[in-house]
Order: structure tokens, then C-alpha cells, then sequence
């Protein structure tokens, strides 16, 4: 089973690259982390904000390892938002073990980049109680996100690594443990 790289797809655009932060976090509860994750978004990106139909994909040191979707207000800066900071808020099992691997990956001087494709808003007629009206919507990229996955899997035998709902596996013990500490000690609001 081969990994794909980013390189081999000429349709997404890179983001930025996802660093350690420095700036430290100072929270009454307890936090893992001193700090977040940063991304730094390369000159050139102008959408990190628009409200877009969005696939995005992390790499490290160019292999694909997630592919997820967002479509939520605030746009790609929005949705990695909850990656960068898992371990110092309140994330969702899934945030948290990816943050892991990324902070894992940083801390073994690899690059972890980010890249995306989109799809713009569409005009469409939409019904009413007052009869019809033409409106600019967007649409779930649920389809973008799961035709990617699927395509991935077909060429690869797997999907991504960091895809492991996908492919059925639950978290390492250690992984799972560690949230599960991280959830109790958040809730006692110690630090």
C-alpha cells in the first residue's frame, strides 16, 4: 500500500505551513499545551476567511495524511482553527489526536502543510413559502470530501493515515488514555 503525495495533484492550493506557536496560552483551566499551533499562510493566499465549499488536506513532508471538509462560516481559517488548538480548549477526540501527530511530526522536523480545493457559492433557485427566490448558497462538501476519500482508497488500497474513522480504527490506548486525563483534568479546572 503506497502513500500519495501532494505533488502528484495539480488542483489544490497550498495554504501555509503549520508551526509551533509562541505565543503561550494562559487559561483557568488546564491546558496541555503552553502554546497553540500557528499556521503560517503563504503571501499568496487570499481565502482564508471566505465562506467556501472546502476540502482541505494536511501533508507531511508532502505525503497526504487527512482529508477532511469545511463549509462553515470564517472559512479555512476557521475549520484548522480546531486543530491548532486542540490541547488547549476544548477539542473533540478527533482535534486532539491529530494535533498530537502534528505537534509529533513538528517536533521531528518535518514540514506539515496544508492545502485545499474549493468550490465557489452557486446561484440557485430555492423554494419558499412565498414562492421561489434565486439565492447564492453553499454547497455541503460532504461530496467533494467523500468522493476524495474513496479515490484515495481506490488508488492506494488505504485512505490517509490521519483518516482512522474512515478506515475503522480507533485510537491507540495511549492516545485515547491521555484524552480521557485531559477531559477529567479540564473539568476540575485545575491547571
Amino acid at each position: 500500500m503506497k502513500d500519495l503525495n501532494i505533488n502528484e495533484f495539480s488542483n489544490v492550493i497550498r495554504v501555509g505551513e503549520i508551526v509551533k506557536g509562541t505565543k503561550l496560552v494562559k487559561s483557568k483551566k488546564y491546558i496541555l499545551y503552553n502554546s497553540t499551533l500557528d499556521i503560517v499562510w503563504d503571501k499568496n493566499f487570499k481565502l482564508k476567511k471566505e465562506c467556501l465549499s472546502i476540502v482541505y488536506i494536511f501533508t507531511v513532508d508532502g505525503i497526504i495524511k487527512k482529508i477532511g471538509k469545511t463549509d462553515g462560516n470564517g472559512g479555512i481559517n476557521a475549520g484548522l482553527s480546531f486543530y491548532l488548538n486542540a490541547g488547549t480548549d476544548d477539542p473533540g477526540l478527533n482535534r486532539f489526536v491529530i494535533n498530537r501527530y502534528m505537534r509529533d511530526a513538528i517536533k521531528q522536523n518535518q514540514k506539515v502543510e496544508v492545502y485545499m480545493f474549493y468550490l465557489d457559492k452557486v446561484k440557485l433557485e430555492i423554494p419558499t413559502l412565498f414562492g421561489p427566490k434565486i439565492k447564492e448558497v453553499r454547497i455541503n462538501s460532504m461530496e467533494m470530501e467523500s468522493e476524495s476519500l474513496h479515490s484515495y482508497y481506490i488508488q492506494t488500497g488505504k485512505y490517509p493515515d490521519w483518516n482512522y474513522q474512515e478506515a475503522g480504527i480507533s485510537h491507540l490506548g495511549k492516545l485515547h488514555e491521555e484524552y480521557g486525563h485531559y477531559k477529567t483534568m479540564r473539568g476540575k479546572g485545575l491547571k
